[in-house]
């Protein structure tokens, strides 16, 4: 998981390491040609990744509604990352827009 390796660094507590069993942690990777040396750089690399943001709209929809956006949904998802992008990326903007979906609140459990 190359991009997983941005976040070596920290343990499975969270606490900055730079070195594990004696080997020094390569954290430096490459998200489509832009390279980062650590963490921060994977999300600045991110944050101006074209496709991050619709991705991130589109997949925190599935997770809250239990499936993929279907055809129908699609213009609302859409329409969800539009109001995201121009509040500035406000994720208390996206997960309310989320929220007060109709297709939330009948949301099935996914087994």
């Amino acid at each position: 998981d190359p991009i997983g390796l941005a976040l070596e660094n920290f343990d499975g507590l969270g606490i900055y390491r730079t070195t594990e069993n004696g080997a020094f942690i390569d954290a430096s990777g490459d998200l489509d040609g832009v390279p980062y040396d650590d963490a921060q750089g994977l999300a600045i690399a991110l944050r101006s990744h074209p496709g991050f943001t619709p991705c991130m709209s589109e997949t925190l929809y599935a997770y809250a509604v239990g499936h993929r956006p279907e055809l129908q949904e699609l213009a609302a998802v859409d329409w969800m990352h539009s109001r995201f992008v121009e509040d500035g990326y406000s994720m208390q903007t996206l997960l309310r827009e989320v929220a007060t979906r109709r297709t939330f609140r009948t949301a099935k459990e996914l087994k």
